[in-house]
């Protein structure tokens, strides 16, 4: 027989350092060297990675990402093109957007020629939010800021800081969108005032409460910064607070009973509130207007008696002309049963409970202690008993028992501690707080 081939053995090596492998298995194509190398070397040079926007290689990730990019020179962002890192932190025109190298050009952007107001600097405003909490579900909202000067003025700023979708004055019954804000006329107040209107707001939503916040700021910088707004006594703040919450769930006859007997109870406090910021009386009286009247007392209160009782007068402090005409309109049958929450034509989508009771006033922290005094005793009317409170009408106690009636409400109210402390300061900024 012949003799069997020998076995050549061959000794494999790295290519790259020439380190001798025992098998075929020890050796990795490394794509970087286009070699056969042992694993130390592929270790040694992994694969390089690539812009994706000019293709050149690097050993870093990170470096391969910012290779084409370019830094805002003034918060450092990366942006893949020059120009949007130029952009980036340019002021802005707060209506259509366009970016210019100077704020006081981009405030001039959408304004037409003649300045209408000072030029108004940067602010951190002051946050009014009203969370869902427990027992207070959230609830839309909307303010009427009434003024007797700078109204034309308001509603340009308004325009051009993207609050409002039109510019000028609007006709008096005119309403913005949800969350937008807008100034209509108002046959009451001198001519060169205005109604700002802050429409439906959900101030549990962070969209709406930032924005509502910031145009409640700037409408102080007006006032305050520039004296370019006014407000009267002849002006007020009204407040509608929507009968239906976010959940669906309604105000029915029993708990619009329930409302009426908790402002009967807390009427001359209320009052006593809202004239914060005023150095005496407020604007119920008849010298001014007579605008915002103490409510009806009425013994033995049910829906039937407040009903025809509240539509006797539009100016009543609280109002309930907007939910008693939803109820009279209802044309699906739940309301001639008194089940207004199981009403489904439509008619109690957009009625509102008005308190009219508060004074004119531009100053943040007021409007949030009024707005949250509002929505506290709406959502309290839900577990009110009827019949277990007595009146406390306005004008007929002294500070001591408005203090008193005060803290009651903190006790029973749903408010967080915070949420009352702004009540606090605002009773304590009041004249008729004063002990």
């Amino acid at each position: 027989m012949p003799d069997s081939p020998s076995v050549i053995e061959v000794d494999l090596s790295c290519d790259h350092c020439g380190t001798v492998v025992e098998g075929q298995e020890d050796l990795y194509h490394n794509d970087r060297l286009g070699l056969a190398v042992c694993e130390d070397c592929d270790a040694d040079h992994p694969p390089l990675h690539e812009c994706d926007f000019c293709g050149a290689e690097h050993e870093d990730e990170d470096e391969a990402y910012s290779c084409c990019r370019h830094e805002c020179h003034e918060c450092g962002t990366e942006h893949r093109y020059e120009e949007e890192a130029y952009e980036c932190c340019m002021p802005q025109c707060s209506h259509c957007g366009a970016t210019y190298s100077d704020q006081e050009d981009a405030d001039e952007c959408c304004r037409p020629s003649g300045r209408d107001y000072p030029s108004l600097a940067p602010i951190t405003p002051y946050v009014i939010s009203i969370p869902g909490i427990e027992g207070r579900p959230p609830r839309r909202c909307s303010v009427e800021q009434e003024v007797t000067k700078g109204g034309p003025e308001a509603a340009r700023m308004m325009f051009d800081f993207g609050f409002a979708a039109v510019d000028g004055i609007q006709y008096y019954s005119w309403s913005p969108d949800p969350g937008r804000v807008g100034v209509c006329e108002d046959g009451s107040l001198p001519g060169a005032g205005g109604e700002v209107k802050y429409s439906r707001f959900n101030l549990a939503d962070p969209e709406h409460f930032h924005r509502f916040s910031e145009a409640v700021g700037r409408m102080r910088q007006l006032a305050r910064e520039h004296r370019v707004v006014r407000v009267g006594r002849e002006a007020g703040t009204h407040i509608h607070i929507d009968v239906t919450d976010v959940n669906g769930k309604r105000i029915g006859p029993v708990e619009m009973t329930a409302l009426h007997e908790l402002f009967c109870y807390a009427e001359d406090a209320i009052y006593g509130i809202a004239a914060a910021g005023w150095e005496n009386g407020h604007r119920q009286s008849p010298s001014s207007g007579g605008y915002c009247r103490p409510v009806p007392k009425i013994d033995q209160a049910n829906a039937w008696r407040i009903n025809r009782a509240m539509r006797q007068e539009r100016y009543f402090g609280l109002n309930f002309g907007r939910l008693l005409s939803a109820a009279a309109n209802c044309h699906c049958g739940a309301s001639q049963f008194g089940a207004w929450e199981d009403c489904t034509c439509g008619v109690f989508d957009t009625a509102t409970v008005e308190w009219r009771v508060f004074n004119a006033s531009t100053k943040p922290q007021t409007i949030h202690a009024w707005l949250l005094l509002a929505h506290a005793m709406t959502a309290h009317a839900f577990r009110h008993e009827v019949g277990t409170l007595p009146v406390n009408a306005y004008g007929v106690g002294g500070a001591d028992q408005r203090w008193e009636v005060l803290e009651y409400l903190f006790q029973i109210l749903p408010l967080s501690p915070l949420e009352r402390e702004v009540i606090r300061d605002a009773a304590e900024n009041s004249p008729l707080f004063k002990r």
